[in-house]
């Protein structure tokens, strides 16, 4: 494909994720732009990386790890022109380790966080590609989801959503449960201090069965949100998924 005259930074068609098994993501085939919009990769079949190697269509270094969160970077090796990409958990174009003879190209607008108690690559569907929504396919409403379980906190506090989102994605995706501890009461979360009052999450009484609500929420760049809860209401809130919002 020739390179464009006027560059197009962002520009993509296809190239999107989907996961094929517990360490392997399909690339789907399509064109993408560079990071500068100067220079075009094409993907005309799709590709698989397997996380259990090491170098093209692989991980850039090491074996995979639970809790760390990974990216996929699209490469171009310099003789060739052929595209492939590597997964890696470097946040930052620089700290990738490319395979030998090739150059970078552009970080897709994905990531997600390994976990072996989740089949490794979590079970996921994308919508809305190139600026994806992320459902977690296997999210419920248990403890393998849960980042805040019965909180009675009178004050914002903080709640860590980082097991579960990747560095790069700002919007969460969650349930809240809000249950009354013995006295009616009301439960909230906000994105940031700024916030005085939040965003009401739910209210109950000792007669109810509880309230439950399911909403997007911006998190702070450490992948964090705070709740509070008045009166006899404790919270717990579960992750069901995430908005891949920063750029790449």
């Amino acid at each position: 494909m020739t390179s464009p005259t006027i560059p197009m930074p962002l520009a993509i068609s296809g190239f999107e994720p989907d996961k094929l098994s517990t360490n392997q993501l399909i690339i789907r085939r399509g064109w993408c732009a560079s990071a500068d919009g100067n220079d075009f990769a094409q993907l005309t079949t799709d590709i698989t990386l397997d996380m259990s190697q090491v170098g093209i269509n692989g991980l850039d270094q090491g074996l995979p790890v639970n809790g760390y969160d990974y990216f996929v970077y699209i490469v171009k090796n310099q003789s060739t022109n052929e595209v492939g990409a590597v997964i890696s958990h470097a946040k930052y174009y620089s700290d990738v380790v490319l395979p030998s003879g090739y150059g970078m190209h552009r970080k897709l607008r994905f990531g997600f966080v390994y976990n072996s108690a989740r089949d490794g690559i979590p079970n996921f569907h994308l919508s809305h590609w190139p600026m994806p929504f992320i459902r977690l396919t296997d999210a419920e409403t248990s403890g393998s989801y849960c980042v805040l379980s019965n909180g009675v906190s009178s004050a914002f506090a903080n709640i860590s959503l980082s097991a579960f989102i990747p560095d790069n994605a700002r919007m969460a995706y969650i349930q809240c449960v809000t249950y009354s501890s013995g006295t009616a009461g009301s439960s909230y979360v906000r994105s940031y201090s700024g916030q005085l009052t939040g965003i009401m999450a739910g209210s109950s009484t000792p007669t109810d069965v509880g309230d439950r609500q399911c909403f997007n929420i911006r998190v702070t760049s450490d992948l964090k949100l705070q709740y509070k809860v008045i009166g006899g209401a404790k919270l717990s809130v579960y992750v069901l998924g995430y908005d891949m919002t920063e750029p790449s």
